[in-house]
């Protein structure tokens, strides 16, 4: 999958950051696809560099934003074509098993890829955090997230996993 889109590298050196935050809240009331402060300083002078994602079509309402407001004269422009992979969105029952002790809860995920044979699953953050606390409650020990999350994304490539053991952990 594809979308044709033009990419607005801009360099800020003079806006303050409550000033660059605004503009990246502007930037998405015109509609970009995806608007990203990169820190770039030079010269021991401290500086940003945007990169702004618009449909090919949109620069010229970017390009009046960045003059008009900001006093910003000049970017680099690439055309360049988004590549993407298909994102499915999913939610699960997942029991949590430690021992004699269980823990239910539902989780979302990404499954990135081929639905039937994901290259990638992620949890949704909140979700892990969620689930974490849980966990650690029921269980009566940390767990550290990384290795929930890291069980739990395997699980979910299998269709049919929803039991997530913990029985090596304490």
């Amino acid at each position: 999958m594809e979308k044709d889109a033009r990419l607005l590298l801009v360099h800020v050196k003079d806006l303050t950051d409550e000033e660059i935050e605004e503009l990246i809240d502007r930037l998405y009331d015109q509609k970009v696809f995806f608007a990203e402060v990169i820190n770039a300083g030079y010269r021991r002078r401290s500086g940003a560099v945007l990169m702004i994602e618009v449909a090919g079509g949109d620069e010229w309402r970017v390009a009046s934003l960045l003059a008009g407001s900001y006093g910003i004269s000049s970017y680099h422009l690439l055309d360049t074509i988004h590549r993407y992979q298909p994102v499915n969105t999913g939610s699960r029952p997942i029991v949590a098993v430690h021992n004699d002790k269980q823990v239910g809860d539902t989780v979302r995920f990404k499954l990135i890829g081929v639905e039937k044979a994901p290259a990638y699953v992620r949890v949704e953050d909140e979700d892990l955090a969620r689930l974490k606390q849980r966990i650690d409650e029921s269980f009566g020990f940390d767990v550290p997230a990384k290795i929930i999350r890291e069980r739990l994304e395997t699980l979910l490539k299998d269709i049919n996993g929803f039991v997530l053991e913990l029985h090596d952990l304490k």
